[in-house]
């Protein structure tokens, strides 16, 4: 009866002190199906996303027309006439310039760039809580 007793209790005693599979799963998922997979981002998406993050009022993206990289001449054009911003990046192989600006571009420069590259503006619009200059 002893031995009975004495097996009953190692046999719950071994029982109980395995591994709590839960335990041992909390905070992983349960199979590579229910992962949702992390996009990859370009190099492009990457600096515009960190140019709207810091906040600029306007991004410049400026590319060729004829879609080639930018020479050095092309580069320095465009260094000279956006000598206010305070951000400029190249991406996409040289192919395209992003110019975060927080002041608004002396007008003939900006429109020298317009004239001899493709340009996509983006301006970020005053927070919604702001107040006008009277108050």
């Amino acid at each position: 009866m002893m031995k009975k007793i004495l097996i009953s209790v190692l046999a719950a005693f071994a029982v109980g002190c395995g591994p709590n599979a839960t335990v041992l799963n909390d905070g992983k998922p349960q199979s590579k199906a229910n992962a949702e997979p992390t996009p990859v981002r370009s190099e492009f998406e990457r600096e515009m996303s960190d140019m709207r993050s810091a906040g600029f009022q306007t991004i410049y993206v400026i590319r060729r027309k004829d879609g080639a990289k930018f020479s050095t001449d092309d580069r320095a054009f465009i260094k000279q006439r956006t000598e206010d911003a305070n951000r400029r990046v190249a991406t996409d192989e040289d192919k395209t310039i992003i110019v975060g600006m927080n002041r608004p571009p002396v007008p003939e420069n900006i429109s020298a760039i317009y004239g001899k590259f493709a340009v996509d503006a983006f301006n970020t619009p005053p927070p919604a809580n702001a107040g006008s200059p009277n108050q």
